[in-house]
């Protein structure tokens, strides 16, 4: 896995790890067998988180959302226990992501059309809201309305500028998240989790070793998680410079000194132009005298030999 490298720098110091409770874990019966690899000890019968671990695969997940960030991808924070609602809010606004604080719906990212339609829902009803039209409605009719966006409102306000699936989730406790962690895997869609010692941590593309159910601990992780995408978004190229274009027909003619006026992107030359165009003609150079053709003859009928009268007749007799 790559290291992190300009988040390095910010990575916790122990002593910050352990005051915000980091290192506790769950009772020994309660832990899951592949998580044991991220402990060192056992106090009390509970399994003690080794904090090393946490710093180094914190680093490791800031580093990934990181370049994810710098390349323009959509992070979806992903946490709805009390401990995590608020700050899964606040830390994905801060990023300017979009999140799921309250209840993970169903299909989710396997079903997006269906959240999509509902979406679409939301965005409609808030700007109607706004306007005069929902003035003119009853009042059981906006009553209605106003209560169907209440009820959109608290469960899709983080993902309404939502335009398809996120491509990535950072999850706060994946055994809370059980639906959303088994979506994302279904889907091809990498995880960056807090993980404890009673979760699998091979279900998490980029694990957290940590404890979830302290509310410091789940703070400082997604403060430093969405200060990574941050600087990733910093990093993003500017968009391209619009491409020039090739020369214009209207460009064209100006080369040839003839103005041009265009209709409906069509290049006309202008009438007055047109009947100075042959001024253009050298003043010095030979004008060809061209002879005048002599019209045609039309073709005349020829005159019948008219037939000698009786009178004639006699006198040639």
């Amino acid at each position: 896995m790559p290291k992190a490298k300009s988040s390095e720098t910010t990575l916790p110091t122990l002593r910050e790890l352990v005051d915000a409770g980091a290192h506790f874990g769950h009772r020994r019966s309660r832990s899951y067998p592949a998580a044991r690899q991220y402990t060192y000890a056992v106090r009390d019968r509970l399994f003690v988180i080794n904090l090393e671990a946490t710093r180094e695969k914190l680093g490791e997940a800031m580093a990934a959302l990181e370049a994810m960030a710098a390349e323009g991808q959509t992070i979806m924070f992903v946490g709805t226990k009390p401990q995590a609602a608020e700050a899964i809010k606040t830390t994905a606004t801060i990023a300017g992501m979009p999140y799921v604080n309250q209840r993970w719906l169903g299909g989710t990212l396997t079903n997006f059309t269906t959240i999509r339609a509902n979406l679409e829902k939301l965005n409609h009803l808030t700007s109607l809201v706004e306007t005069q039209e929902f003035e003119q409605f009853s009042k059981r009719d906006r009553g209605q309305i106003t209560k169907q966006l209440a009820k959109l409102e608290r469960m899709f306000t983080g993902m309404k500028d939502l335009n398809g699936k996120p491509d990535a989730l950072i999850v706060v406790d994946i055994t809370e998240e059980d639906v959303a962690t088994a979506e994302a895997n279904s889907a091809g869609i990498p995880i960056i989790g807090i993980v404890d010692t009673n979760a699998n941590p091979n279900l998490v593309t980029h694990p957290i070793p940590a404890n979830d159910d302290s509310r410091r601990t789940i703070e400082l992780i997604l403060n430093l998680l969405a200060e990574a995408i941050v600087r990733g978004k910093a990093k993003m190229p500017a968009p391209a410079a619009p491409v020039a274009e090739t020369a214009t027909k209207a460009e064209q003619a100006e080369q040839t000194h003839i103005p041009t006026s265009r209709v409906d992107d069509v290049v006309v030359a202008k009438p007055e132009e047109v009947e100075e165009a042959p001024a253009m003609v050298k003043a010095d150079a030979p004008v060809k005298k061209v002879a005048k053709k002599a019209p045609a003859k039309k073709p005349t009928a020829k005159k019948a030999t008219a037939t000698p009268t009786k009178s004639k007749a006699k006198k040639a007799a």
